[in-house]
């Protein structure tokens, strides 16, 4: 396979960064800085709208419940092109897929008041309902997505999330962690205790909005120190910071998150914190944490979607299907694809008949959970 190309290397900027003050007399410290042509700058602005939204539910009723699991929806009734998103029964209330995907609706629309671009390429069927496999289930994973997809291939049974979905879709990347920045949409899992006392990894997961790494030093003293940083060092990363909507936090806030074993024990507390995150062992460790970045409409490779579907549910790998996008998108073909799925360009009739029947098949088991969304593994305590 080919070495996948990264479009843009960026260091995260961390909570602290964004905070810190200067001396009047010095310049202002500079502002986060973000990947070339992505979306993040958009999603960071989103993040802090809602990080005011949680902000001000919990101050305004402290006993209201803000996390949900599992029948939360929206802060809001979203819309999308045009086309209402159902808020549910118990707005606003949310979970961390509803706010992961809140965040992102609100950033597709924030794109299109500005410059537009965004509905023309990503219909609302595409978004959020009337296809099989709408974007909204990758990043969401219900209930009869899950029951869908398992079927068809048990292998890739509530697996990603955001990270194939943005794929599929052509419209961005998987991200390596060293390479994350402000704004990427993470899927993670947890080591948690079995009932026999044993620590098992891939438990637990969680979706939220990367903000910044973690580092852990030692001050002059020796004693552990927890210190938010703007780019990657394999040396001292201990994990990063996020936004989602959590349980801890009775709704959206952000979060420290450490990699098992790596939270030193003298360290200072860094609360709020989540514990024992799976780190990935390899870029291919998808499933402990993947990290998925949303580019510009200019950039998105929207070509055959339906196609890409049926590859990755047949056993295709993302990553060949990530580095055919490229291909397709250049109109560069390479012979060692010639034969997978993008050498067909679009579907014929026979081919669009079928995946009409296909899809309506799926249709009424997907509506009928839109109104109460159900996300099927990201369980948080």
């Amino acid at each position: 396979m080919l070495t996948r190309r990264t479009m843009i290397q960026a260091g995260a900027v961390s909570l602290g960064a964004l905070a810190a003050g200067c001396a009047t007399t010095e310049a202002p410290p500079p502002g986060p800085t973000y990947p070339a042509r992505s979306l993040n700058r958009d999603v960071m602005e989103v993040v802090a709208e809602m990080r005011a939204i949680g902000q001000n539910l919990r101050a305004t009723n402290p006993e209201a419940r803000y996390y949900r699991l599992p029948d939360a929806a929206f802060t809001e009734p979203l819309a999308y092109a045009g086309q209402p998103i159902a808020a549910g029964n118990h707005y606003p209330a949310t979970n961390c897929s509803t706010a992961c995907f809140e965040a992102f609706v609100r950033t597709l629309n924030r794109v299109e008041a500005r410059q537009g671009g965004v509905y023309e390429k990503l219909s609302f069927d595409d978004l959020a309902g009337r296809r099989g496999y709408p974007l909204r289930s990758w990043m969401m994973r219900t209930k009869s997505f899950d029951r869908a997809i398992g079927a068809a291939s048990p292998k890739f049974r509530s697996m990603v999330g955001p990270a194939d979905g943005f794929v599929l879709y052509g419209i961005g990347d998987i991200i390596d962690f060293p390479n994350a920045a402000p704004g990427d949409f993470v899927q993670f899992h947890r080591w948690t205790q079995a009932a026999n006392g044993e620590m098992q990894k891939y438990n637990q997961g969680h979706a939220v909005i990367f903000t910044g790494f973690l580092d852990a030093t030692r001050n002059e003293a020796g004693a552990s120190v927890i210190t938010p940083a703007t780019r990657y060092n394999a040396a001292t990363n201990c994990g990063f910071t996020y936004f989602s909507s959590n349980g801890p936090t009775n709704g959206l806030a952000d979060r420290y998150a450490f990699f098992y074993g790596k939270k030193p024990d003298d360290a200072m507390s860094a609360e709020p914190w989540d514990r024992n995150v799976q780190e990935p062992t390899s870029r291919d460790d998808l499933y402990a944490l993947s990290i998925a970045r949303a580019y510009e409409p200019a950039l998105w490779r929207r070509e055959a979607t339906s196609l890409r579907i049926d590859a990755y549910i047949s056993g295709q790998s993302i990553f060949a299907l990530e580095t055919e996008n490229r291909l397709y998108a250049d109109r560069s073909y390479d012979p060692r694809f010639e034969n997978t799925v993008m050498a067909a360009a679009d579907m014929d009739e026979t081919t669009l008949a079928e995946r009409a029947a296909r899809d309506a098949v799926l249709e009424t088991a997907f509506q009928a959970e839109i109104a109460s969304i159900t996300p099927m593994y990201n369980m948080e305590e």
